[in-house]
């Protein structure tokens, strides 16, 4: 299994100058930060350089629109680079295969309530069924589900 080490970004939509961005350590990675600071640009570089070629799932209107378009203070970059370093994970264990599906999903359905009860000792699935159940039907008024 392959994880992700290292994303250099240069001229791909607001990532005008080279950026590197290194992802250390295991588990999970999150991209935070405020409003149009380029969160969803660093997974469209992402699915871009893996191959994905249809504009609309690259948020553009031509392929043209991946490439710096300049600012202000900035000139266009001309052209679009993103490399990807993945590393060989000998840690990452790889999927077995499923001979039984059944299986599986029972198994997945008992770690998920596992889970949820360590999460959530008062919920059950009745519980949430139910209210699903009722907001889907109308049954509740938005007085009893804490609304208006």
């Amino acid at each position: 299994m392959f994880r992700l080490q290292r994303l250099e970004i240069t001229g791909f939509k607001s990532f005008a100058d080279h950026t590197d961005l290194i992802f250390t350590g295991d588990g999970i990675t999150a991209v935070v930060g405020p409003n149009g600071c380029g969160k969803s640009n660093i997974a469209e570089s992402i699915a871009w350089v893996l191959g994905e070629q249809r504009v609309k799932h690259l948020r553009g209107g031509e392929m043209k629109d991946v490439i710096f378009q300049g600012s202000r203070n900035r000139q266009p970059s001309g052209m679009a680079e993103v490399v990807l370093h993945l590393v060989r994970d000998e840690t990452v264990e790889e999927e077995p295969d499923i001979d039984d599906i059944d299986a599986t999903l029972e198994e997945i359905d008992e770690q998920t309530e596992a889970v949820a009860e360590k999460l959530s000792p008062d919920v059950t699935g009745e519980t949430v069924a139910v209210a699903a159940e009722s907001v889907e039907s109308g049954a509740i008024e938005p007085s009893e589900q804490g609304g208006v």
